[in-house]
């Protein structure tokens, strides 16, 4: 039989050994967990440059969007201006028809 004293020894070195075990578990779901943060990381950061270039190619885009409507703005005014001067040349002043009592009176005056 084991000496009591052994026995003793047996056991603590049981625990001891289920805690290393239970250590080494936490260790390495802690490891998995840096893995799962490191990779989460390195995609947020992949996002954050997309996003930086999102927003400049909006702001560009928007630039030269108004550059256009600005330029079409102009050649619509010009367009509007030169319809105008077209207009106002072909322009006929028409008079107001006489009417029928104006006209018989036109007459029997001679």
């Amino acid at each position: 039989m084991i000496p009591l004293n052994l026995n003793k020894i047996w056991e603590e070195l049981r625990k001891n050994t289920r805690r290393i075990n239970s250590l080494q578990r936490s260790v390495d779901l802690i490891n998995a967990d840096r893995e799962i943060l490191e990779t989460i990381q390195g995609r947020i950061a992949g996002l954050e440059e997309q996003i930086k270039l999102m927003r400049k190619h909006d702001t560009e885009s928007a630039k030269t969007l108004t550059a256009e409507v600005a330029a079409s703005g102009e050649r619509i005014e010009g367009k509007v201006e030169e319809i105008h001067d077209t207009i106002e040349a072909k322009k006929i002043i028409k008079t107001k028809p006489e009417s029928l009592w104006q006209r018989l009176a036109k007459r029997l005056r001679g």
